[in-house]
C-alpha cells in the first residue's frame, strides 16, 4: 500500500519484539495504554529506504521507526454498549435487546477494534484510517467463522465530542473515513484523563463486514 511517496506495509504483529514495540507505543499515545491480550495489527515502512524517505519527507532526522501506527482485535467481553441494538438492527437481527451479552456477542458474530495508537510525530498523515480499513479487508477474508461486524469505542474530552457530533454537519473522524458507522450522540462515560485531558465522552462505531 502508497502513502504518497512512501510504500508501507500492513501486518498481523507475530514477534515478541514487534508485539513489544507496539506495546510502547499504545502506552505513550493512548489513553487506556496497551491491553493484555488480542491480535496487534501495525503499519509502518515497507523498507529501510521507506522509513529514512518518510524522514526527509518530515523533515527529521535518521529513519522513521518500524511501527508507526497498530490496532488491537478482540473480543469486547465486558460491558454491553447501547449502540449495539443499532447495529443488531442493520444486521437484521431481532431480540437482541433481551439477550445477555455472551448472547449477543454469538448472535451479532463481532469482533473488537481497539487501541488504535499512531506515533506523536506521523499523526494528521492518514495512518488510522489506513489501518482501520485494513482491518475491514482482514475481517472480511477471514474464513468460517466469519464475523458479521467490527465494534469499537472512542473516547473524547468534552469539547471534542461536541465539535465532532455536535450537529449534522460536524465532520468526521478517522473510523468514520474508513467505512465505520458512528452511532451519535456520544454518551457519558467513567472519566479517563491521559496527559492531562479529561476522557468522558463515549461513541460506538460498527461496521459491517
Amino acid at each position: 500500500m502508497k502513502s504518497g511517496r512512501v510504500d508501507l506495509r500492513l501486518w498481523t504483529v507475530c514477534t515478541k519484539g514487534e508485539r513489544d514495540e507496539a506495546r510502547r507505543l499504545m502506552s505513550r499515545v493512548h489513553y487506556r495504554g496497551a491491553p493484555k491480550k488480542g491480535r496487534v495489527v501495525a503499519c509502518g515502512p515497507r523498507t529501510r529506504a521507506d522509513a529514512v524517505r518518510l524522514a526527509s519527507i518530515l523533515r527529521m532526522d535518521g529513519s522513521a521507526p518500524r511501527i508507526l501506527g497498530c490496532a488491537v482485535l478482540d473480543t469486547l467481553g465486558h460491558g454491553n454498549p447501547v449502540g449495539r441494538l443499532q447495529l443488531a438492527a442493520s444486521l437484521g437481527k431481532r431480540g437482541v435487546r433481551a439477550l445477555s451479552r455472551s448472547e449477543t456477542l454469538d448472535r451479532l458474530q463481532v469482533i473488537w477494534a481497539s487501541r488504535f495508537a499512531v506515533d506523536q510525530r506521523f499523526q494528521s498523515l492518514g495512518l488510522g484510517t489506513i489501518l482501520a480499513r485494513h482491518i475491514i479487508r482482514m475481517a472480511r477474508r477471514t474464513p468460517v467463522p466469519r464475523p458479521l461486524a467490527i465494534e469499537s469505542l472512542r473516547m473524547f474530552d468534552k469539547e471534542s465530542a461536541a465539535r465532532l457530533f455536535g450537529n449534522s454537519r460536524s465532520h468526521k473522524d478517522f473510523l468514520c473515513h474508513a467505512g465505520f458507522e458512528a452511532v451519535a450522540p456520544p454518551r457519558a462515560s467513567r472519566p479517563v484523563t491521559f496527559k492531562g485531558i479529561c476522557y468522558s465522552r463515549m461513541v460506538y462505531y460498527y461496521a459491517v463486514v
